[in-house]
């Protein structure tokens, strides 16, 4: 038994002292990171940085992308400024010099941006495919349009389906149309943030049906709203459509497959308000009017102290027209 319990301990030690030479030391901060604070991070992860100050330094990253999520840009700024200043005092002892000048200009480039002073310019790319049999559509004719204005943008797809639009505007949320010379169309939808300025969208192409879903978008002070983004579902065929409604709060999908249950859904990228509703679309009844009011949610816990809910409830509040669902319900037992 005494054999046992010393073996049992050098084990212990031993296992210990492996994991803190593991990658989850502390470094592990550093990764996944969000658009414009991922290069800073990949940047400290690099061997001219000594350890320490390199985990120091990846808190460092990991606090200000954390402030600026959550709309606290002066914070994060702080956080970032303090990057600067132990960049500075490490080196060149624990910071190659030349190396140091980069981080730090890098640094500034982050806050500058947090800031506001620079424009950030985005990217959507993505790819274009045939519904069912998935094959790439080369030539398809690629139309973005971002909700709250006139302005679109076109390219075409290349050989293997793909396209790309450079120096977009951060504004949000966007729709992109695609078609080709058979006349199938699809559309999908994503958003260009400043956090995020690089989108990436699947737009599948299926030939037009019978079906017509119409209808007006209203706030919560019952007046018609527009630009918005309306999203049809239908969950058996899993075809999905998006549209942006006009100014008057009006929308309209032609074309539709009337492929049985559809949920509606509007979302207004500015205030989060949102609406859904279902119904049904079948070939004796093609055409649905489906009117939807927007209800903004509630705050609940901005501080996020109980991210996860990993203990439940614990230390959550919340306020509006929330219902509370089983977890295993929307995401299912593997989740």
């Amino acid at each position: 038994m005494i054999r046992k319990n010393i073996f049992l301990l050098l084990f212990l030690i031993l296992a210990s002292a492996g994991a803190s030479a593991s990658p989850g030391n502390g470094l592990d901060a550093c990764e996944g990171l969000v658009i414009p604070f991922d290069g800073l991070a990949q940047m400290t992860l690099d061997t001219s940085v000594a350890n320490p100050p390199q985990v120091q330094l990846c808190h460092r990253v990991a606090n200000a992308e954390k402030h600026f999520r959550m709309e606290r840009a002066e914070k994060s700024i702080g956080e970032l400024r303090k990057y600067i200043s132990e960049v500075e005092q490490s080196t060149p002892r624990h910071v190659e010099g030349a190396y140091a000048e980069a981080l730090i200009a890098e640094a500034e480039r982050v806050i500058s941006i947090i800031s506001g002073d620079v424009v950030v310019e985005g990217t959507i790319s993505g790819g274009v495919y045939a519904f069912q049999t998935n094959q790439p559509v080369s030539g398809a004719l690629v139309t973005v349009s971002f909700s709250g204005s006139e302005q679109t943008y076109s390219t075409t797809t290349d050989g293997n389906g793909f396209f790309t639009l450079e120096n977009m505007p951060i504004t949000g949320a966007f729709v992109v149309n695609a078609a080709d010379a058979t006349g199938a169309v699809g559309s999908a939808q994503g958003s260009l943030l400043p956090s995020e300025s690089v989108a990436s969208v699947l737009v599948t192409l299926d030939h037009p049906g019978s079906g017509v879903i119409q209808g007006h978008v209203f706030n919560e002070q019952a007046q018609q709203t527009g630009a918005v983004l309306v999203t049809a579902i239908f969950p058996d065929s899993k075809r999905e459509y998006t549209v942006i409604a006009g100014v008057d709060g009006y929308y309209r999908f032609d074309g539709v497959r009337p492929d049985g249950t559809v949920i509606v859904i509007a979302f207004d990228n500015d205030s989060g308000a949102s609406a859904s509703y279902s119904t049904v679309l079948t070939q004796y009844y093609p055409v649905a009017t489906v009117d939807l009011s927007l209800v903004t949610p509630g705050v609940i816990n901005s501080e996020l102290t109980n991210g996860n809910f990993a203990d439940g409830l614990t230390g959550w509040t919340y306020s509006g027209p929330v219902q509370l669902v089983e977890r295993s319900l929307v995401f299912g037992a593997q989740n």
